[in-house]
């Protein structure tokens, strides 16, 4: 799936990718790897991501099918191994596979409160500019349009994640 340009977020990576090989093709930089993780979960850990399946509901967009893939930090580090060790310069890591709204909130125990998107995105934003919400409507679109990724390139150095979606 591609982002619609003008998403601040993509972009900001984009532009950060974009300098990173600028910088690795004029030989100014030591080599880089990088990698491109689902939404990174585990013990301890503090995002917008982990915040919001800790929230009372599960935010959703009306009419939307979601996908969401994790990865958890163990599978990050071992991730990281193999990319440095194989000298793999560009790859995506998450769980295998996906779950769907429904599997979240039975995981998750919580109930769903779906919003057609201008309305859950204009509220973001206004709870935001409160101080109420940590996150404003740009961030939020992609807490409720996930992208599932493939790890072809890292599964074809034998790398598989330790933890699965569910978990």
């Amino acid at each position: 799936m591609t982002a619609p340009e003008g998403d601040v977020v993509v972009d900001r990576l984009r532009r950060l990718e974009a300098d990173v090989h600028a910088r690795q093709s004029a030989g100014t930089s030591p080599p880089v790897h990088l990698l491109r993780p689902a939404a990174v979960v585990g013990p301890d850990l503090d995002s917008p991501f982990v915040r919001h399946f800790a929230a009372p509901r599960l935010l959703s967009v009306r009419g939307s099918t979601v996908a969401w893939q994790f990865c958890h930090v163990d599978d990050l580090a071992s991730a990281i191994r193999a990319v440095v060790e194989c000298d793999i310069a560009v790859a995506s890591v998450g769980s295998p596979g996906f779950l769907d709204a429904l599997d979240v909130a039975r995981i998750t125990r919580r109930r769903r409160l779906e919003l057609p998107e201008p309305a859950l995105l204009a509220a973001a934003d206004r709870l935001h500019q409160v101080g109420v919400a940590p996150l404003p409507g740009s961030v939020m679109r992609h807490l409720v349009h996930p992208w599932p990724l493939e790890v072809a390139v890292l599964r074809s150095v034998g790398w598989t994640a330790a933890v699965d979606n569910e978990a």
